[in-house]
Protein backbone atom coordinates (compact mmCIF):
# COMPACT_ATOMS: atom_id res chain seq x y z
CA UNK A 1 0.00 0.00 0.00
CA UNK A 2 0.88 3.58 -0.45
CA UNK A 3 1.99 6.48 1.88
CA UNK A 4 -1.65 7.12 2.75
CA UNK A 5 -2.53 3.49 4.41
CA UNK A 6 0.65 3.92 6.23
CA UNK A 7 -0.53 7.22 7.58
CA UNK A 8 -4.32 5.91 8.46
CA UNK A 9 -2.46 3.06 10.31
CA UNK A 10 -0.54 5.07 12.59
CA UNK A 11 -3.10 7.19 13.33
CA UNK A 12 -5.74 3.80 14.26
CA UNK A 13 -2.75 2.56 16.02
CA UNK A 14 -1.69 5.82 18.15
CA UNK A 15 -5.28 6.26 18.85
CA UNK A 16 -5.88 2.64 20.00
CA UNK A 17 -3.24 2.73 22.65
CA UNK A 18 -4.83 6.23 23.72
CA UNK A 19 -1.74 8.30 22.94
CA UNK A 20 -1.25 12.08 21.60
CA UNK A 21 0.65 13.37 18.57
CA UNK A 22 2.33 15.00 20.98
CA UNK A 23 3.23 11.74 23.20
CA UNK A 24 4.40 9.73 19.76
CA UNK A 25 6.43 12.43 18.76
CA UNK A 26 8.51 12.60 22.09
CA UNK A 27 9.04 8.93 21.63
CA UNK A 28 10.06 9.11 18.46
CA UNK A 29 12.26 12.64 19.13
CA UNK A 30 10.75 14.46 16.07
CA UNK A 31 7.96 17.16 16.40
CA UNK A 32 3.95 16.88 16.49
CA UNK A 33 3.44 19.06 13.56
CA UNK A 34 5.79 15.84 11.89
CA UNK A 35 3.44 13.55 13.27
CA UNK A 36 0.37 15.33 12.07
CA UNK A 37 1.79 14.88 8.15
CA UNK A 38 2.24 11.82 8.25
CA UNK A 39 -1.47 10.97 9.62
CA UNK A 40 -2.48 13.23 6.80
CA UNK A 41 -0.64 12.15 4.21
CA UNK A 42 1.58 14.70 3.29
CA UNK A 43 5.14 12.13 4.09
CA UNK A 44 5.95 9.11 5.16
CA UNK A 45 8.22 8.11 8.00
CA UNK A 46 11.37 7.82 7.91
CA UNK A 47 13.04 4.17 7.44
CA UNK A 48 15.07 4.43 10.11
CA UNK A 49 11.68 4.86 12.31
CA UNK A 50 9.70 2.47 10.99
CA UNK A 51 11.45 -0.49 13.31
CA UNK A 52 10.82 2.33 16.51
CA UNK A 53 7.19 2.78 15.75
CA UNK A 54 6.57 -0.85 14.98
CA UNK A 55 8.12 -1.57 18.55
CA UNK A 56 5.95 1.21 20.30
CA UNK A 57 2.41 -0.26 19.19
CA UNK A 58 3.37 -4.06 18.68
CA UNK A 59 3.42 -4.60 15.55
CA UNK A 60 6.14 -6.05 12.73
CA UNK A 61 7.93 -3.37 10.02
CA UNK A 62 5.92 -5.53 7.08
CA UNK A 63 2.66 -4.64 8.61
CA UNK A 64 3.24 -0.82 9.48
CA UNK A 65 4.26 -0.81 5.60
CA UNK A 66 1.42 -2.62 4.43
CA UNK A 67 -0.90 -0.76 7.04
CA UNK A 68 -2.40 -3.85 8.18
CA UNK A 69 -2.41 -6.37 10.40
CA UNK A 70 -1.41 -9.44 9.35
CA UNK A 71 -3.11 -12.89 10.66
CA UNK A 72 -1.53 -14.04 14.00
CA UNK A 73 -0.08 -17.70 12.42
CA UNK A 74 1.13 -15.47 9.68
CA UNK A 75 3.06 -13.43 12.34
CA UNK A 76 4.03 -15.98 13.93
CA UNK A 77 5.71 -17.66 11.26
CA UNK A 78 7.67 -14.55 10.11
CA UNK A 79 9.18 -14.11 13.44
CA UNK A 80 10.31 -17.60 13.85
CA UNK A 81 11.78 -17.07 10.42
CA UNK A 82 13.65 -14.15 10.71
CA UNK A 83 14.93 -14.94 14.64
CA UNK A 84 17.89 -13.41 15.60
CA UNK A 85 18.00 -11.03 12.26
CA UNK A 86 14.89 -9.74 13.51
CA UNK A 87 16.85 -8.38 17.01
CA UNK A 88 19.93 -7.36 15.55
CA UNK A 89 17.97 -5.63 12.87
CA UNK A 90 15.74 -3.98 15.75
CA UNK A 91 19.25 -3.46 17.84
CA UNK A 92 20.67 -1.30 14.65
CA UNK A 93 17.52 0.84 14.06
CA UNK A 94 17.69 1.56 18.11
CA UNK A 95 21.57 2.54 17.81
CA UNK A 96 20.32 4.61 14.71
CA UNK A 97 17.44 6.12 16.76
CA UNK A 98 19.91 7.96 19.17
CA UNK A 99 22.24 8.69 16.95
CA UNK A 100 20.02 10.78 14.88
CA UNK A 101 18.74 12.47 18.38
CA UNK A 102 22.08 12.85 19.36
CA UNK A 103 22.70 14.99 16.54
CA UNK A 104 19.81 16.58 16.86
CA UNK A 105 20.52 17.66 19.88
CA UNK A 106 23.78 18.79 18.75
CA UNK A 107 22.61 21.22 16.58
CA UNK A 108 20.76 22.19 19.11
CA UNK A 109 23.14 23.51 21.36
CA UNK A 110 25.28 24.57 18.93
CA UNK A 111 22.13 27.41 18.57
CA UNK A 112 22.47 27.92 22.31
CA UNK A 113 26.33 28.67 22.11
CA UNK A 114 26.01 30.67 19.64
CA UNK A 115 23.39 32.68 21.62
CA UNK A 116 25.77 33.26 24.53
CA UNK A 117 28.83 33.91 22.02
CA UNK A 118 26.49 36.80 20.19
CA UNK A 119 26.06 38.70 23.80
CA UNK A 120 29.62 39.28 23.90
CA UNK A 121 29.91 40.42 20.59
CA UNK A 122 26.95 42.73 21.45
CA UNK A 123 29.32 43.95 24.66
CA UNK A 124 32.37 44.57 22.23
CA UNK A 125 30.24 46.90 20.31
CA UNK A 126 28.89 48.71 23.22
CA UNK A 127 31.77 49.05 25.12
CA UNK A 128 34.81 49.34 22.53
CA UNK A 129 32.35 51.56 20.05
CA UNK A 130 30.13 53.52 21.92
CA UNK A 131 31.97 53.61 25.79
CA UNK A 132 28.99 52.32 27.14
CA UNK A 133 30.11 49.54 29.52
CA UNK A 134 27.67 49.05 32.08
CA UNK A 135 25.19 48.62 29.08
CA UNK A 136 27.35 46.24 27.29
CA UNK A 137 28.03 43.95 30.35
CA UNK A 138 23.90 44.25 30.83
CA UNK A 139 23.49 42.79 27.24
CA UNK A 140 25.62 40.03 27.42
CA UNK A 141 24.11 38.77 30.45
CA UNK A 142 20.56 38.65 28.59
CA UNK A 143 22.29 36.77 25.59
CA UNK A 144 23.82 34.30 28.23
CA UNK A 145 20.67 34.13 30.51
CA UNK A 146 19.16 32.91 27.14
CA UNK A 147 21.76 30.64 25.79
CA UNK A 148 21.82 28.99 28.91
CA UNK A 149 17.18 28.59 29.15
CA UNK A 150 17.69 27.48 25.86
CA UNK A 151 20.57 24.68 26.70
CA UNK A 152 18.25 23.50 29.53
CA UNK A 153 15.53 23.00 27.26
CA UNK A 154 17.20 21.05 24.90
CA UNK A 155 19.01 19.09 27.57
CA UNK A 156 15.23 17.94 28.92
CA UNK A 157 13.76 17.37 25.27
CA UNK A 158 16.74 15.05 24.60
CA UNK A 159 16.33 13.19 28.11
CA UNK A 160 12.57 12.95 27.34
CA UNK A 161 12.84 11.25 23.91
CA UNK A 162 14.67 8.15 25.27
CA UNK A 163 12.11 7.77 28.09
CA UNK A 164 10.49 5.13 26.69
CA UNK A 165 13.73 3.14 25.62
CA UNK A 166 15.37 0.24 27.55
CA UNK A 167 18.53 0.69 29.48
CA UNK A 168 21.35 -0.39 27.67
CA UNK A 169 24.88 0.48 26.97
CA UNK A 170 24.17 2.37 23.86
CA UNK A 171 21.55 4.23 26.16
CA UNK A 172 24.29 5.05 28.47
CA UNK A 173 26.52 6.57 26.25
CA UNK A 174 23.84 8.79 24.70
CA UNK A 175 22.92 9.97 27.98
CA UNK A 176 26.39 10.77 29.14
CA UNK A 177 27.22 12.57 25.83
CA UNK A 178 24.41 14.74 26.45
CA UNK A 179 25.54 15.40 29.89
CA UNK A 180 28.64 16.27 28.52
CA UNK A 181 27.40 18.73 25.72
CA UNK A 182 25.64 20.71 27.88
CA UNK A 183 28.58 20.74 30.50
CA UNK A 184 30.61 21.79 27.55
CA UNK A 185 28.00 25.00 27.00
CA UNK A 186 27.24 25.74 30.53
CA UNK A 187 31.35 26.28 30.27
CA UNK A 188 31.50 28.48 27.70
CA UNK A 189 28.13 30.76 29.29
CA UNK A 190 30.81 30.82 32.71
CA UNK A 191 33.96 32.18 30.55
CA UNK A 192 32.08 34.44 28.57
CA UNK A 193 30.87 35.65 31.96
CA UNK A 194 33.96 36.00 33.12
CA UNK A 195 35.15 38.20 30.14
CA UNK A 196 32.30 40.36 30.22
CA UNK A 197 32.24 40.32 34.32
CA UNK A 198 34.74 43.33 33.86
CA UNK A 199 32.35 45.91 32.36
CA UNK A 200 30.46 45.67 35.20
CA UNK A 201 33.70 47.40 37.60
CA UNK A 202 33.74 50.77 35.25
CA UNK A 203 31.95 53.93 36.05
CA UNK A 204 28.69 54.76 33.97
CA UNK A 205 28.99 55.91 30.36
CA UNK A 206 32.90 54.91 30.47
CA UNK A 207 34.49 52.44 28.27
CA UNK A 208 36.81 49.95 28.83
CA UNK A 209 40.23 49.80 26.90
CA UNK A 210 40.52 46.37 24.74
CA UNK A 211 43.98 45.94 26.15
CA UNK A 212 42.40 46.56 30.39
CA UNK A 213 39.58 44.07 29.43
CA UNK A 214 41.25 41.30 27.74
CA UNK A 215 43.61 41.06 30.56
CA UNK A 216 41.50 41.10 33.58
CA UNK A 217 38.20 39.66 31.38
CA UNK A 218 40.49 36.53 30.73
CA UNK A 219 42.26 36.57 34.06
CA UNK A 220 38.14 36.50 35.55
CA UNK A 221 37.33 33.81 32.84
CA UNK A 222 40.20 31.82 33.97
CA UNK A 223 39.29 31.45 37.77
CA UNK A 224 35.37 30.86 36.92
CA UNK A 225 36.13 28.15 34.37
CA UNK A 226 38.29 26.32 36.85
CA UNK A 227 35.84 26.80 39.72
CA UNK A 228 33.29 25.16 37.61
CA UNK A 229 35.39 22.32 36.08
CA UNK A 230 36.09 21.58 39.76
CA UNK A 231 31.89 21.63 40.14
CA UNK A 232 31.14 19.36 37.27
CA UNK A 233 33.53 16.87 38.36
CA UNK A 234 32.03 16.47 41.77
CA UNK A 235 28.59 16.65 40.88
CA UNK A 236 29.28 14.40 37.83
CA UNK A 237 31.01 11.60 40.48
CA UNK A 238 28.17 12.20 42.50
CA UNK A 239 25.08 11.14 39.87
CA UNK A 240 27.60 7.85 39.19
CA UNK A 241 27.65 6.91 43.22
CA UNK A 242 23.94 7.32 43.47
CA UNK A 243 23.15 5.84 40.03
CA UNK A 244 21.68 8.56 38.09
CA UNK A 245 24.44 8.25 35.37
CA UNK A 246 24.04 4.16 35.25
CA UNK A 247 26.93 1.96 33.66
CA UNK A 248 28.20 -1.64 33.59
CA UNK A 249 30.43 -3.01 36.23
CA UNK A 250 33.95 -2.86 34.20
CA UNK A 251 32.33 1.15 33.02
CA UNK A 252 31.95 2.07 36.31
CA UNK A 253 35.51 0.39 37.44
CA UNK A 254 37.02 2.76 35.05
CA UNK A 255 35.35 5.57 35.77
CA UNK A 256 36.46 5.98 38.89
CA UNK A 257 40.10 4.44 38.25
CA UNK A 258 39.69 7.91 35.57
CA UNK A 259 38.43 9.92 38.74
CA UNK A 260 40.94 9.17 41.22
CA UNK A 261 43.75 10.07 38.49
CA UNK A 262 41.52 13.38 37.82
CA UNK A 263 41.82 14.24 41.47
CA UNK A 264 45.29 13.38 41.79
CA UNK A 265 46.68 15.35 38.53
CA UNK A 266 43.97 17.90 39.74
CA UNK A 267 45.77 18.83 43.20
CA UNK A 268 48.81 19.33 41.45
CA UNK A 269 47.69 21.01 39.07
CA UNK A 270 46.41 23.80 41.98
CA UNK A 271 49.44 23.59 43.75
CA UNK A 272 51.86 24.60 41.04
CA UNK A 273 48.95 27.12 39.54
CA UNK A 274 48.91 29.01 43.24
CA UNK A 275 52.47 29.23 43.87
CA UNK A 276 52.60 30.70 40.42
CA UNK A 277 49.82 32.92 41.27
CA UNK A 278 51.55 33.76 44.54
CA UNK A 279 54.99 34.72 42.50
CA UNK A 280 52.80 36.72 40.24
CA UNK A 281 51.35 38.94 43.28
CA UNK A 282 54.46 39.26 44.53
CA UNK A 283 56.28 40.79 41.62
CA UNK A 284 53.29 43.49 40.82
CA UNK A 285 53.34 44.15 44.46
CA UNK A 286 56.98 45.14 44.47
CA UNK A 287 57.60 48.59 43.81
CA UNK A 288 58.27 49.53 40.06
CA UNK A 289 61.59 50.98 40.91
CA UNK A 290 63.11 47.30 41.41
CA UNK A 291 62.47 47.06 37.63
CA UNK A 292 64.32 49.88 36.46
CA UNK A 293 67.12 52.53 37.03
CA UNK A 294 67.36 56.24 38.20
CA UNK A 295 69.75 58.61 38.61
CA UNK A 296 72.13 58.38 41.64
CA UNK A 297 73.06 62.05 43.65
CA UNK A 298 75.84 61.34 46.29
CA UNK A 299 75.01 65.29 47.75
CA UNK A 300 72.44 67.79 47.54
CA UNK A 301 73.99 70.08 45.37
CA UNK A 302 73.77 67.99 42.50
CA UNK A 303 70.29 66.82 43.11
CA UNK A 304 69.32 70.51 43.85
CA UNK A 305 70.53 71.52 40.41
CA UNK A 306 69.14 68.52 38.27
CA UNK A 307 65.82 68.99 40.07
CA UNK A 308 65.85 72.73 39.18
CA UNK A 309 66.37 72.31 35.82
CA UNK A 310 63.69 72.78 32.90
CA UNK A 311 63.42 69.34 31.27
CA UNK A 312 61.73 69.08 27.22
CA UNK A 313 62.06 65.57 25.73
CA UNK A 314 61.33 65.36 22.22
CA UNK A 315 59.83 61.54 22.46
CA UNK A 316 58.13 59.90 25.41
CA UNK A 317 58.88 55.79 25.75
CA UNK A 318 55.78 55.31 23.01
CA UNK A 319 57.88 57.42 20.01
CA UNK A 320 55.03 60.08 19.94
CA UNK A 321 56.16 63.42 20.34
CA UNK A 322 55.65 64.67 23.62
CA UNK A 323 57.41 67.97 25.80
CA UNK A 324 57.00 69.00 28.68
CA UNK A 325 58.53 72.12 29.75
CA UNK A 326 57.78 74.05 33.01
CA UNK A 327 57.12 77.83 32.55
CA UNK A 328 58.64 80.41 35.45
CA UNK A 329 56.75 80.81 38.36
CA UNK A 330 53.98 83.79 38.09
CA UNK A 331 55.62 86.55 40.34
CA UNK A 332 52.12 85.94 42.46
CA UNK A 333 52.63 82.29 43.07
CA UNK A 334 53.60 81.92 46.69
CA UNK A 335 57.28 78.89 47.13
CA UNK A 336 55.83 76.87 49.17
CA UNK A 337 58.64 74.60 51.58
CA UNK A 338 58.12 71.61 53.57
CA UNK A 339 60.41 70.65 55.93
CA UNK A 340 60.42 68.00 58.48
CA UNK A 341 60.77 68.04 62.30
CA UNK A 342 62.50 65.83 65.19
CA UNK A 343 59.39 64.34 65.30
CA UNK A 344 58.24 63.58 61.95
CA UNK A 345 55.76 66.38 61.55
CA UNK A 346 55.03 68.11 58.36
CA UNK A 347 55.00 71.65 59.05
CA UNK A 348 54.59 73.67 55.55
CA UNK A 349 56.20 77.66 55.56
CA UNK A 350 55.81 80.35 52.81
CA UNK A 351 58.92 81.78 51.92
CA UNK A 352 58.61 84.71 54.70
CA UNK A 353 58.81 81.47 57.07
CA UNK A 354 55.03 81.81 58.24
CA UNK A 355 53.14 78.37 58.67
CA UNK A 356 50.59 78.07 55.88
CA UNK A 357 47.70 74.90 56.89
CA UNK A 358 47.71 71.76 54.87
CA UNK A 359 44.49 72.63 53.88
CA UNK A 360 45.05 76.08 52.46
CA UNK A 361 48.13 74.44 50.46
CA UNK A 362 46.07 71.77 48.70
CA UNK A 363 44.04 74.99 47.65
CA UNK A 364 46.88 76.71 45.89
CA UNK A 365 46.86 76.87 42.35
CA UNK A 366 49.46 77.86 39.58
CA UNK A 367 51.81 77.13 43.01
CA UNK A 368 55.71 75.87 42.52
CA UNK A 369 55.97 73.65 45.21
CA UNK A 370 59.53 73.53 47.12
CA UNK A 371 60.67 70.78 49.82
CA UNK A 372 63.79 71.27 52.26
CA UNK A 373 65.75 68.54 53.94
CA UNK A 374 67.39 68.47 57.63
CA UNK A 375 69.67 66.34 59.36
CA UNK A 376 68.91 64.59 62.33
CA UNK A 377 69.64 67.22 64.70
CA UNK A 378 66.73 69.65 62.65
CA UNK A 379 69.45 71.77 60.74
CA UNK A 380 68.08 73.07 56.98
CA UNK A 381 70.47 70.94 54.81
CA UNK A 382 69.37 72.69 51.55
CA UNK A 383 65.80 73.46 49.72
CA UNK A 384 65.14 73.67 46.40
CA UNK A 385 62.14 74.22 44.05
CA UNK A 386 60.24 71.56 42.24
CA UNK A 387 60.78 72.09 38.30
CA UNK A 388 61.90 69.18 36.69
CA UNK A 389 58.71 67.83 35.89
CA UNK A 390 59.98 64.78 34.24
CA UNK A 391 61.06 63.38 37.89
CA UNK A 392 58.39 61.16 38.86
CA UNK A 393 60.11 59.09 41.68
CA UNK A 394 62.52 59.91 44.09
CA UNK A 395 63.73 57.74 46.74
CA UNK A 396 65.96 59.01 49.99
CA UNK A 397 68.69 57.25 51.65
CA UNK A 398 68.23 56.86 55.18
CA UNK A 399 67.84 59.36 58.37
CA UNK A 400 71.33 58.33 59.80
CA UNK A 401 72.79 59.17 56.57
CA UNK A 402 71.14 62.40 55.71
CA UNK A 403 68.65 60.88 53.62
CA UNK A 404 71.30 60.30 51.18
CA UNK A 405 72.14 58.89 48.54
CA UNK A 406 69.07 59.96 46.65
CA UNK A 407 67.50 58.29 43.47
CA UNK A 408 65.51 59.91 41.07
CA UNK A 409 63.29 58.10 38.66
CA UNK A 410 61.55 60.41 35.88
CA UNK A 411 58.98 58.75 33.01
CA UNK A 412 61.52 57.33 31.16
CA UNK A 413 62.29 55.03 33.50
CA UNK A 414 59.05 54.19 34.87
CA UNK A 415 58.16 53.57 31.60
CA UNK A 416 60.63 50.75 31.11
CA UNK A 417 59.59 49.50 34.82
CA UNK A 418 56.02 49.05 33.17
CA UNK A 419 57.31 47.48 29.80
CA UNK A 420 59.47 44.90 32.08
CA UNK A 421 56.26 43.87 34.44
CA UNK A 422 54.27 43.83 31.62
CA UNK A 423 56.45 40.98 29.78
CA UNK A 424 56.70 39.14 33.43
CA UNK A 425 53.41 39.22 33.44
CA UNK A 426 53.30 37.42 29.87
CA UNK A 427 55.55 35.16 31.43
CA UNK A 428 53.67 33.92 33.95
CA UNK A 429 50.51 33.63 32.16
CA UNK A 430 52.62 31.29 29.56
CA UNK A 431 53.34 29.30 33.00
CA UNK A 432 49.72 28.82 33.44
CA UNK A 433 48.97 27.52 30.12
CA UNK A 434 52.33 25.63 30.24
CA UNK A 435 51.15 23.81 33.63
CA UNK A 436 48.18 23.12 32.46
CA UNK A 437 49.64 21.46 29.13
CA UNK A 438 51.83 19.53 30.97
CA UNK A 439 49.57 18.17 33.61
CA UNK A 440 46.99 16.98 30.91
CA UNK A 441 49.66 15.34 28.81
CA UNK A 442 50.92 13.60 31.86
CA UNK A 443 47.51 12.68 33.08
CA UNK A 444 46.46 11.21 29.99
CA UNK A 445 49.52 9.23 30.02
CA UNK A 446 48.39 7.36 33.24
CA UNK A 447 44.75 7.19 31.95
CA UNK A 448 46.09 5.18 29.00
CA UNK A 449 48.51 2.83 31.07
Amino acid sequence: MGQKSIGAFIAALRKANGMTQKDLADRLNVSDKTVSRWERDEGAPDLSLIPVIAEIFGVTCDELLRGERRAPEERADEAEAEGESATARGQKQRQRLLAAGLTRYKNHTYIAMGVSLAGLAAAMILNLGFLYAIIGFSVAMIFLIAGVVCQLIFINNAFAAVAGIDEGKDLYNYKRSVVRLGEYSFGLDVFLLGVALPLLFVAAYLGLSAASWLAYGLLAAAVLTVVYVVICWAVNASLVKKGVLRMDEAAEACYWKKHRLQRKYGVRLCVALVITLAAQIGVNAVDATVFTSGTLFEDYNSFVAYIEEVVSRDTDYYGTEAVAVVSEPEEEAVLIYQAFTEDWESLYFDENGSPVSESYVNSLSNVTYGDALVDGEGNLLCKWVWRNRSVSCIRYGGESSGYLPIVTYDDEALAHADFVIFWLNILFVAAYVAETVVTVVVYRKQRKG
